[in-house]
């Protein structure tokens, strides 16, 4: 039975990487047609939208969305049937991790046998849209960070747990915060820090969010994940993010918490705590 499954995990695995392939193909015939009616559209002022050029490149644009639109469509079906087809491997290809989530659970999709391979051309797919790490320009040690996890599948549609609509690419430390909730980010790039001794609370207010309309992360998507983040703060000290629960954080801010000493004299982290918890 597990030799069956892998076989037919390789050969899903072939399908997704054609799929993949025939929207990164149609990606950049878009791109190239884009280019070509703007580079027209300079050199030929004032825009004359009726002369037959215009009308010929603008409809090579149109085309090419639409091929874009159906490989993209195709991509994400071929995902949705593979997990389909191979969900009954989940319970027994768990491996061990080290980024889980403060609850114990990977959240990530990373950690998973039969998740590999999506998951490499998940971050193939945010490697070619995003080009860097979203919040600090670098180009190494960069992983493909899923806005809703895999252990929140049930909250989005099953071809969307893949989709570069469903992902950002971040640095390894800073998606692993990401998805324990230290820090959120909202569709224009604003940064929001609810670990109040984040370590990089000082450095990175902004983030670039790709706007683009068929690949860039769904504003839907990170509102929702942004929701579960405010909720899960409400149960966690916010100076060292340990569960205490809701009625309890406030009684252990004043008493046990032992990174209250690290905040030196400042009021202002237990200050942005009660903003926050007000939200």
């Amino acid at each position: 039975m597990k030799a069956t499954l892998n076989l037919l995990s390789f050969k899903m695995s072939t399908v997704i990487e054609d799929a993949n392939k025939r929207a990164n193909e149609a990606t950049e015939s878009l791109k190239r047609a884009e280019e070509e009616l703007r580079e027209w559209k300079v050199a030929n002022q004032p825009l004359d939208t009726l002369h037959p050029t215009f009308i010929y490149l603008s409809g090579e644009v149109t085309a090419c969305r639409a091929v874009l639109a159906g490989a993209q469509r195709n991509y994400d079906n071929t995902l949705a049937l593979q997990n389909t087809i191979l969900s009954p491997q989940s319970s027994n290809t768990s491996i061990s991790c080290k980024s889980q989530s403060i609850s114990g659970r990977c959240s990530t999709g990373r950690h998973t046998d039969r998740n590999k391979g999506m998951q490499k051309i998940f971050r193939k797919n945010l490697v070619n849209r995003d080009t860097q790490c979203i919040a600090t320009g670098e180009t190494e040690g960069l992983v493909g960070a899923h806005i809703i996890p895999l252990n929140k599948s049930e909250l989005i549609a099953r071809d969307m747990l893949f989709s570069p609509r469903n992902g950002v690419l971040l640095r390894k430390d800073l998606e692993d915060d990401y998805d324990r909730h230290k820090w959120i980010f909202d569709y224009d790039g604003k940064v929001t820090v609810l670990f109040s001794i984040w370590g990089h609370k000082n450095s990175i207010s902004h983030v670039k969010v790709s706007k683009d309309p068929d690949t860039g992360p769904s504003k839907e998507l990170i509102d929702l994940h942004n929701k579960m983040a405010w909720e899960q703060k409400q149960h966690y000290c916010p100076h060292c993010w340990k569960y205490v629960g809701a009625i309890n954080v406030e009684n252990h801010m004043a008493g046990s918490c032992e990174a209250i000493d690290k905040l030196g004299d400042s009021n202002d982290d237990v200050e942005n705590f009660v903003l926050y918890s007000s939200m």
